[in-house]
């Protein structure tokens, strides 16, 4: 949906602005990045985002994860890929940070920065947190998600940073091109955060293997986190589609293709996970059909 929300595979309208999916297609996108809200761990349907729309006859050809964000970025994307993490993070940021809020939502905006700026720290936590939701609420998912990490920062708790974490990973699915490299790296830091609080949390864990592959200085990270994942819970749904996916990448057609079976028979019946995985099982079989 354009607010950001991830609506149910079933569901018609979002439950956080009420719009129809047919009134959300109908639109242009714009300026704003989706707001992501904190999301069910493992939804699908960030995962197959990038993804459901590729042949698959493309897909295999990407032999190296590492190579994805070179092949999908624009001409300069090179130049971008040598900057210090640091520095690239914050190059995101100003750019997303220079798109105005909507004339109808700056004043309110505007208002609870005044008191972020306060002598009082509890009022001004509180004040950051609001604005958090409040960016969110109005479809600019990209400052919601910056000011949380900031505030994550500021208070280093675990709870923020998995706001953050959730909030960033929804943005990094919004976008495209180097600048999902870019976001990647700030949910990155976000999930690693809370990992390394929560070492068992199997969830962050998948995330964060699906964030790797956009980092072009570690994209073999994702798989060893879809790996580890895998150990601590070998029916993790998240995790299972993670690897599916991966494998398909390198070429190894035939354990994708199992790794898909798998995801589709621990899926619900009738799920997005399912659905999914039998679509790329119809389409990998068709495309061995076609070959012979």
């Amino acid at each position: 949906m354009d607010c950001g929300a991830r609506m149910a595979g079933d569901a018609d309208r979002c439950e956080l602005c009420g719009r129809t999916r047919s009134e959300s297609a109908d639109e242009a996108p714009s300026a704003a990045v989706p707001a992501a809200g904190e999301s069910e761990k493992g939804s699908l349907g960030v995962r197959v985002a990038i993804l459901i729309c590729i042949p698959v006859l493309i897909v295999i050809a990407l032999f190296m994860i590492s190579e994805m964000s070179t092949r999908q970025a624009r001409p300069d994307a090179a130049v971008a890929a040598a900057m210090p993490a640091e520095m690239r993070s914050a190059a995101v940021i100003d750019e997303f940070e220079s798109i105005p809020v909507a004339a109808q939502y700056a004043l309110a905006a505007d208002s609870l920065r005044e008191i972020m700026q306060s002598g009082d720290e509890a009022l001004a936590l509180e004040a950051q947190r609001e604005l958090v939701r409040f960016l969110a609420e109005i479809g600019r998912a990209d400052l919601a998600a910056i000011e949380q990490q900031r505030l994550a920062r500021r208070t280093d708790a675990t709870a923020d940073w998995r706001h953050a974490g959730g909030l960033l990973y929804g943005w990094m699915e919004a976008v495209y091109n180097e600048r999902k490299t870019d976001v990647a790296l700030l949910a990155i830091e976000a999930l690693g955060k809370v990992l390394a609080e929560n070492p068992d949390d199997v969830d962050v864990r998948a995330d964060l293997g699906w964030a790797y592959q956009y980092d072009p200085q570690n994209p073999m990270e994702a798989i060893r986190q879809t790996n580890l994942a895998l150990e601590q819970d070998p029916d993790h749904l998240a995790a299972n589609y993670n690897r599916a996916v991966f494998l398909l990448r390198i070429n190894r057609i035939q354990d994708a293709l199992e790794q898909f079976e798998r995801v589709g028979a621990l899926a619900e019946d009738g799920s997005a996970y399912q659905r999914q995985a039998q679509a790329w099982i119809r389409t990998i079989r068709q495309n061995a059909e076609d070959a012979l």
